[in-house]
């Protein structure tokens, strides 16, 4: 018998490209409720043609890796509650190596929106830590081993009572040195509070090509009042 999945929220990207080699994306959020059809709950228009030198289109086309969307479009953190009747999404194109800072700043921050596509809000801004890493193949201008690069968009994680969210964000550390650190955000008052004060350092690498890992990452909640994180 199917599984019985009450929501799912996913991002849809599509790139294309034209004959002059120029790429044009696009992508929205759906929001699928057990066997109806999906509704569209945010949407991003097309994209300005792009150059695209490394060919990231095509590779992302050919490694069906959903994840690494993250890297070109604007779609980063997403979640969904405990009892399936709201997403959580995070929209920010500060850190897109395709077209950073397109949309308005409006437009950027972390949202709520109902499973039913109504009562979306604006939660606050978008964390100013990057949701993913990637290898030094991006400094040239085609991509040579695309295996070679490690991405990560980590998930937005509830409370289990659905009341607040968690995830990493620049905050002061030892001596009010930023570096990335755990916070929590209260979805009905829209309060904001870090909760670690953690030091800065210099990520470790598998190998020396290969994208840093993430010193800080992946926080969820054990309970509604303990947070584990690595």
């Amino acid at each position: 018998s199917p599984a019985a999945i009450r929501t799912l929220a996913y991002a849809q990207s599509e790139c294309t490209v034209d004959a002059a080699g120029l790429v044009v994306a696009r992508q929205a959020l759906r929001i699928r409720r057990g066997d109806r059809e999906p509704i569209t709950a945010v949407e991003f228009p097309p994209s300005e043609p792009k150059p695209d030198p490394q060919a990231l289109c095509l590779n992302f086309g050919g490694s069906a890796w959903g994840s690494s969307s993250v890297v070109a479009f604007p779609l980063q953190r997403l979640g969904v509650s405990p009892d399936g009747s709201a997403v959580v999404f995070e929209v920010n194109d500060e850190f897109s190596i395709m077209a950073p800072s397109r949309l308005s700043p409006d437009q950027k921050g972390i949202f709520f929106v109902r499973s039913d596509g109504h009562g979306l809000r604006r939660l606050g801004p978008a964390s100013r830590d990057q949701s993913f890493s990637i290898g030094e193949d991006f400094s040239s201008r085609v991509v040579k081993n695309f295996s070679s690069l490690w991405f990560l968009s980590p998930p937005i994680l509830f409370s289990p009572n659905g009341r607040r969210i968690t995830f990493t964000d620049l905050g002061p550390g030892p001596g009010g040195v930023k570096a990335v650190q755990i916070f929590l955000l209260d979805l009905a008052t829209g309060e904001r509070r870090q909760v670690t004060h953690l030091p800065s350092g210099t990520a470790p690498r598998a190998a020396p090509e290969a994208a840093p890992y993430f010193l800080t990452c992946c926080p969820k909640f054990v309970d509604n009042e303990t947070i584990l994180f690595q």
